[in-house]
């Protein structure tokens, strides 16, 4: 991690060891000394918007013509893929060598206090200098330029575009800026990795973890074993999930299929195309875990069951079992030598450790080793790659679960657990990078809406992403410097389509670029959130499918003791004016605006609202039900333990008309493992109950059932209640991974009054594994 802020001037030696001696605020008025003495020559432009935010930015008014006739000049051969970039955007006729130019791309060894990716950037009314004193810093460079550049440059030339007169020192926090894409569930073909690697570059990160194997795909070609890619890199199409039904289609096999695989020469294209925008590919090969592909392949690697036989479906390669190192070692020969990487990574996670535990095998090697457990046989696995990569001048990267065992204090870790826990992994020493599920995995929900495509099960908006700071506090500066740096993940099981994985990562990519260029202390989210609006409308001219989801009004709805009402607050993430009904209509831009006070819904049943943008609807409507109930803001004795952090904000949470959306992960969520829930309702005098709804969610694939049965009984006393109503629930049989919602409607079965109100619902029960009632609304009519 890097954390000095360099102080750079370009006038000369002497105002350069100058400026070593003085403080920041001295310099910032001589740099605004030498900017007072400009006169431009075009028309007063605005700031540029740029993200991530330059280290330092000083802008003067007026702007510079960028001349079509203008020559672009360098200084180093390797510069000229950026110049090409210029070229392109304004149509400048040659790329010439030389030392000066109106235009000029220079690499200067004596700016390396800056390091390899930062830069200098002046445009003044004579010229456009880009300075740096590496190749990927000039790259970068011109990534600033470009946003400095009318947007419409990403379509076609731009005949003299003016840019701002603009004084710019800039330099990453982190080394590591990463973005992960999931090829194994869903493939991509090689123009939209191209394509992907271009949205990397644009955001100012540096790496693309390519997770090119999992358990349902192989998609690299291996010279050295065929099998992998002519049988797994397609798998027969079949109805559900692919992940739980999933089976390998060998070219002989006339079912419909699906599938596809990187040659060796495509995977080369690729990392050239990477390495011109100064980003390294980072190949994921699984092991010992996520490997049904290959046990499918080659069965006799599958550990063996108490008979003696190999287990028919299993994702975790035989320890004992020779040919296992040795098809991994084939395969990692052949990566090691494509791949120019530091890097190799492993996986590691999610390791079934049963399998090691009844195979014959592996216990042998468990006694043969001195190994104590089936953990350190996972860290034996892990270590024997780490050597074996060593040896072939690379580094072992994996997830955090390698930790597990005794493992070598070289190996590099992937962090993706929660945020609460990271602060624990970063002092076991290992060199790691966040990658926290919770704020960056790309595949969770960025709309708390069911107007959001189907997603993983969590919830991480724009803002999250953007407020989100990685670095825990209380690190020592020994524990500061193994954080290598951030990624985001991006996991395919619900993304199948190009449009949607351009839709789940932008526009969080650029949050995500903001936390891995920008010191912590110059982030600001009321800055980014009105900069982004003039980056989107480059991802307009660039075709991106990116989600708008930041631009759905958010509807607070709450009781409100004062006003003795159900209220209603609306924002969006993005600036937008929010105009909304009470009436079930469409909103228009002649309805009611949205502004900061409270809306009193009264006895409306629901509200609408819209985002308009310039006059125009951006984004889908929302309509959200206002859940005005007799429980509106009553107490709750709720007598169930929530687990975990589903707690939400307590008993109360039950009855303050804060739904948690379609998405389990949100904050309104009360979740009980193996637990009934059993609460009551105090309405504070006696009424007359007609019915008594429950908000649950389900999805199976988390964990998360409906109730089987809810069960409602009322009282006057707390002493003797009465049957009121129940329900019986079936099972719904959603193992699709989808996320429902539904309103519980339990009916009186007579006319009764009742001040007390308890509600019992039963968890679904199992041997084989737990589960979780979530709920987070009770309303009584």
């Amino acid at each position: 991690m890097r954390v000095n802020i360099p102080i750079i001037d370009l006038v000369g030696n002497f105002a350069q060891n100058y400026f070593k001696h003085m403080r920041y605020p001295i310099f910032l008025i001589c740099c605004l000394i030498l900017f007072g003495s400009c006169q431009p020559q075009a028309q007063n432009m605005p700031a540029p918007g740029i993200i991530p935010e330059p280290m330092k930015i000083i802008h003067a008014e007026g702007g510079l013509i960028l001349h079509s006739q203008t020559p672009i000049t360098i200084n180093d051969p390797s510069l000229h893929f950026s110049a090409a970039q210029i070229q392109k955007w304004i149509g400048s006729p040659t790329i010439q060598e030389g030392s000066s130019g109106k235009i000029l791309l220079k690499i200067d060894p004596s700016l390396d206090s800056l390091g390899r990716e930062g830069y200098y950037l002046k445009s003044d009314r004579e010229k456009l200098l880009i300075v740096a004193p590496a190749v990927e810093g000039i790259f970068y460079g011109v990534q600033t330029l470009r946003q400095m550049l009318p947007s419409e440059i990403e379509n076609s030339k731009v005949a003299d575009p003016t840019i701002p007169l603009t004084e710019i020192w800039d330099s990453p926090r982190f080394n590591w800026r990463g973005m992960h894409l999931d090829v194994s569930r869903h493939f991509f073909k090689t123009d939209f990795i191209k394509k992907y690697i271009d949205y990397l570059a644009l955001h100012k990160i540096n790496t693309f973890h390519w997770h090119l194997v999992d358990g349902i795909g192989w998609r690299m070609e291996i010279k050295s074993h065929p099998e992998l890619t002519d049988w797994g890199a397609w798998r027969i199409q079949k109805e559900g999930n692919p992940w739980d039904y999933f089976e390998i289609a060998k070219p002989e096999d006339d079912r419909p299929k699906y599938g596809g695989f990187y040659t060796q020469e495509e995977v080369k294209e690729i990392i050239q195309y990477a390495a011109e925008r100064a980003i390294t590919v980072l190949p994921e090969i699984e092991l010992p875990g996520h490997s049904k592909v290959v046990m499918k392949c080659f069965p006799e690697l599958a550990c063996l069951d108490k008979n003696g036989k190999h287990y028919p479906s299993t994702h975790v390669y035989c320890a004992g079992n020779p040919d296992s190192y040795q098809l991994l070692e084939d395969i990692l020969a052949e990566v090691c030598e494509i791949f120019p990487s530091e890097y190799i990574h492993i996986g590691g996670d999610e390791v079934d450790k049963k399998y090691w535990k009844s195979c014959s095998k592996c216990q042998r090697l468990k006694q043969k080793e001195k190994l104590k457990n089936e953990h350190e046989i996972q860290s034996y696995f892990v270590n024997h790659f780490e050597k074996f990569l060593h040896n072939k001048g690379k580094k072992l990267i994996g997830w955090h679960e390698i930790l597990e065992g005794q493992l070598s204090p070289t190996a590099t870790i992937m962090y993706w657990k929660s945020d609460k826990e990271s602060k624990e992994y970063i002092q076991k020493g290992h060199p790691i990078i966040l990658t926290t599920e919770n704020k960056y995995y790309f595949n969770f929900y960025q709309g708390d809406t069911p107007l959001e495509p189907v997603a993983w099960g969590g919830h991480t908006t724009l803002k999250d992403v953007y407020q989100y700071e990685p670095i825990p506090e209380g690190l020592n500066e020994t524990e500061l410097a193994n954080v290598l740096g951030v990624q985001a993940n991006l996991w395919t099981e619900y993304i199948d389509t190009e449009a949607l994985a351009e839709y789940m990562i932008l526009p969080r990519m650029s949050a995500l670029a903001a936390t891995g260029w920008n010191q912590k202390e110059q982030k600001d989210w009321e800055q980014f959130r009105n900069k982004l609006p003039k980056l989107l409308e480059r991802y307009d001219q660039l075709g991106i499918h990116y989600a708008k989801s930041a631009y759905i009004p958010e509807i607070k709805i709450e009781w409100n003791d004062e006003l003795a009402s159900a209220t209603a607050s609306l924002s969006t993430e993005l600036p937008a004016t929010i105009h909304f009904t009470l009436d079930g209509t469409t909103p228009t831009i002649d309805n009611a605006i949205a502004n900061d006070s409270l809306i009193q819904l009264g006895q409306a049943k629901e509200i609408t609202a819209q985002a308009f943008v310039d006059g125009k609807a951006v984004g889908p409507e929302l309509k959200k039900a206002s859940l005005t109930n007799l429980a509106m803001g009553k107490s709750v004795d709720l007598k169930s333990k929530t687990y975990g952090r589903y707690k939400a904000k307590g008993a109360q949470s039950l009855t303050d008309l804060k739904v948690g959306g379609e998405t389990w992960g949100s904050a309104e969520w009360l979740g009980f493992l193996n637990t009934d829930l059993l609460a009551i309702v105090d309405l504070d005098k006696a009424q007359n109950i007609s019915a008594v709804h429950l908000r649950c969610i389900e999805q199976h694939s988390s964990g998360i059932s409906f109730p089987t049965q809810i069960v409602v009984e009322g009282s006057n006393d707390q002493v003797n209640f009465q049957t009121i109503g129940s329900i019986d629930i079936k099972e719904s049989g959603n193992d699709s991974g989808q996320i429902s919602t539904e309103i519980f409607k339990i009916a009186s079965q007579k006319n009764t009054n009742y001040r007390y109100i308890k509600i019992r619902a039963k968890c679904k029960r199992s041997k084989t594994q737990g589960w979780f009632i979530f709920t987070d609304e009770i309303m009584i009519y």
